[in-house]
């Protein structure tokens, strides 16, 4: 996202996330139809190629598929994609294209490939199984890939019995999207220690450390509340909170949860902050530099049935997708994938905090590049 930074846009990353990462099924889609908008108001060649392409679909796709084929060579099994979702899921579309997409992106080397959408709730316990070679099968179906869009929220384990699942979910050898180290390493509290350049520094490959300055430096300030965790010390911690008590405008407090809706900001930040005062529950927030991005005008489709369309002053915020796999054998990492898969835009009114699409806070957007 773009900040205003002493009279200039700087660009400052929010957070990355390796769990509750949706919309790269849709994102292609949302490219192609702007593109039609703007050619239907008369745009040059030039003007379109303004606007990037997003192969967010076909990228996943063939590293799933990547991924299915490494885990039936190293098991010499026959294992397949399941998408592990909610049994009331609301974003089934993003997920059917790239079911789609994995299918249309089978080669000579690949004639054919199941993709299954199994429901978290729907006594899945009772239909799962793992074999002595730590296998696992969802009935007559050998797990190969495990792609989770679902257990990331607290509400998605109303029982010991769903944890019981998750556990046996994790403890086996399909490849897990993500794994549950990843999992971890996409919590607030460990990015908040990408912004302490000494624990920053004790992090990165030992490859990457001339870039740990630029990196410290592209990020939005983050503070954790406790100096339990050896990022920040009590007495940083006691600043920047009297500074976000004192001017709540420019904080956003963030707890270590995922999907949208779940931030405090201004009077509800202060107030939570007083709530959480010498308590142990301030260890699972962090505080947050809130950024303060250029505003444009745009018209934003409303979801509410009847609703018109209206232009209002708008912000948006740019991602970027990737695809990530890797084989760790102990201390040993061996990156198989490491590249961009494509581009999400999430355009919001000036007015609304949150930037949720599911959510509803916001819309998907698509970027249009000038000098």
């Amino acid at each position: 996202m773009l900040t205003n930074k002493d009279g200039e846009a700087v660009p400052k990353q929010v957070e990355f996330n390796l769990m509750a990462s949706s919309f790269g099924g849709l994102m292609p889609r949302v490219r192609s139809y702007h593109q039609e908008l703007v050619r239907a108001f008369g745009a040059t060649h030039a003007e379109l190629q303004s606007m990037p392409e997003c192969a967010s679909d076909s990228n996943f796709a063939a590293a799933m598929l990547q991924a299915r084929d490494l885990y039936n060579r190293s098991v010499k099994g026959d294992g397949d994609i399941v998408f592990l979702v909610s049994g009331s899921e609301a974003n089934i579309f993003d997920q059917r294209h790239l079911e789609r997409a994995i299918y249309h992106t089978l080669t000579d080397k690949v004639m054919s490939v199941r993709v299954r959408r199994v429901s978290f709730e729907d006594g899945l316990l009772a239909r799962i199984r793992i074999d002595a070679d730590r296998r696992l099968f969802i009935d007559d179906l050998e797990v190969a890939v495990l792609y989770f869009r679902h257990c990331y929220s607290p509400d998605h384990f109303p029982s010991d019995a769903s944890w019981q699942l998750r556990k046996m979910l994790e403890l086996n050898r399909a490849i897990k999207c993500p794994c549950i180290e990843y999992m971890l390493a996409n919590t607030k509290l460990v990015q908040t220690g990408y912004s302490s350049p000494n624990w920053l520094a004790s992090k990165v490959y030992r490859t990457e450390m001339k870039n740990c300055a630029l990196i410290e430096k592209s990020l939005a300030s983050q503070w954790t509340l406790s100096p339990e965790f050896g990022i920040n010390s009590q007495q940083e911690i006691d600043e920047i909170v009297s500074k976000a008590m004192a001017n709540p405008s420019n904080f956003v407090l963030k707890p270590q949860r995922e999907g949208g809706a779940n931030n405090y900001f201004d009077a509800e930040l202060v107030a939570k902050l007083k709530e959480m005062a010498n308590t142990p529950q301030a260890k699972a927030f962090v505080l947050m530099e809130r950024l303060k991005p250029p505003t444009t005008r745009n018209c934003l489709l409303p979801i509410a049935k009847g609703a018109t369309p209206t232009s209002v002053e708008v912000t948006s915020e740019l991602g970027f997708y990737g695809a990530f796999l890797s084989i760790c054998e102990g201390d040993k990492e061996q990156i198989l994938i490491n590249q961009h898969s494509g581009h999400l835009v999430r355009t919001k009114p000036v007015h609304v905090n949150e930037a949720g699409i599911n959510a509803g806070f916001a819309a998907l957007d698509s970027p249009f590049l000038i000098d």
